[in-house]
């Protein structure tokens, strides 16, 4: 064996009202399908368009989402220490995701995250 389980007796991730909200508006949706091409570009052209910190903001909460997601779907265990096969950047910048290969709820969640920074909410 080339691995540990430590139990989580938490059960569940704590509350995240802003995934929650994205979760239920995405759910009510009647279009399903996304841009994944146009949402990637939008997520990494947010350095060029806000200020550092504004820039930061958004990636921290991308990188949150992408993460609660996780925790949601595996009942509160992380499988990885980067998931959906991220790769961090060279000097520890980043993580570099394949928004692809993202489940596709989490694909919408994002794609709504988006819409809801932009105000369309």
């Amino acid at each position: 064996m080339n691995y540990i389980y430590i139990y989580n007796n938490t059960k569940m991730p704590q509350p995240y009202p802003l995934y929650d909200e994205l979760s239920r508006q995405v759910k009510a949706r009647t279009e399903k399908s996304i841009d994944i091409k146009r949402i990637c570009a939008t997520i990494n052209n947010i350095s060029q368009t806000l200020s550092a910190d504004e820039a930061y903001s958004h990636y921290r909460e991308i990188g949150a989402l992408i993460l609660h997601h996780e925790l949601l779907v595996n009942n509160g265990v992380l499988l990885s220490s980067v998931s959906h096969e991220g790769k961090v950047m060279v000097g520890g910048k980043g993580i570099l995701y394949y928004m692809i290969r993202f489940p596709s709820t989490l694909q919408q969640i994002i794609a709504q995250y988006i819409e809801y920074s932009r105000g369309n909410h």
